[in-house]
């Protein structure tokens, strides 16, 4: 009897729950829960084998990776064909993206184009039939930060807004001038 119901993966769970799913396989390096499958993402391949899951959550795991494009070409493997990826990382105008000791790279919105679809180079970064159509990404502002006037909350409504609309174009630009955007919401879809 074939399931109908969707395979759903989150890489890098630690003690995570993804709400709104009938079941969630949990991945992480460390056991924090019975449920979670044990997976070294730096040294070994996912344990799933190709075109396997129907929607992969990665959030805040790519920045402690020693190589970010490898395990990302590893998600598309396990994904199906037009499978939704949802990725999460700090920005790297955020002080946390180079602060932490622990975090070895830093992501622009650029980046993930390189795995894109319409990316016309080939180099190696991509393997053949393993790309994303990369859809709307999100900028997220730091959400504690004080904005006392009324001029500078107008100017943060629109820092937040215009990234948004139009990310690849200016966002990384106004990050950089501008700083703190927290992180990057990164939605994605495989094409094999």
């Amino acid at each position: 009897m074939q399931s109908d119901r969707k395979i759903v993966i989150d890489l890098g769970c630690n003690d995570r729950t993804l709400l709104g799913y009938d079941r969630v396989i949990r991945v992480d390096l460390n056991k924090t829960a019975p449920d979670i499958v044990i997976s070294d993402f730096n040294n070994s391949s996912l344990p799933f084998p190709d075109n396997y899951a129907d929607e992969i959550h990665c959030y805040h795991v790519l920045e402690h990776l020693q190589s970010p494009a490898k395990f990302l070409k590893e998600i598309c493997r396990v994904a199906k064909p037009n499978a939704d990826v949802f990725v999460a990382v700090p920005h790297y105008s955020a002080p946390v993206a180079y602060g932490d000791p622990s975090h070895l790279h830093q992501f622009s919105l650029l980046y993930f184009y390189y795995f894109g679809e319409k990316f016309k180079y080939e180099d190696c970064f991509r393997v053949k039939g393993h790309k994303f159509t990369i859809l709307p990404t999100t900028l997220i502002r730091y959400a504690d930060q004080p904005i006392p006037s009324l001029f500078k909350r107008f100017l943060a409504y629109w820092l937040q807004l215009i990234p948004n609309l139009l990310p690849p174009l200016i966002g990384d630009r106004l990050g950089g001038l501008f700083g703190g955007y927290h992180e990057m919401l990164v939605k994605m879809s495989t094409k094999k």
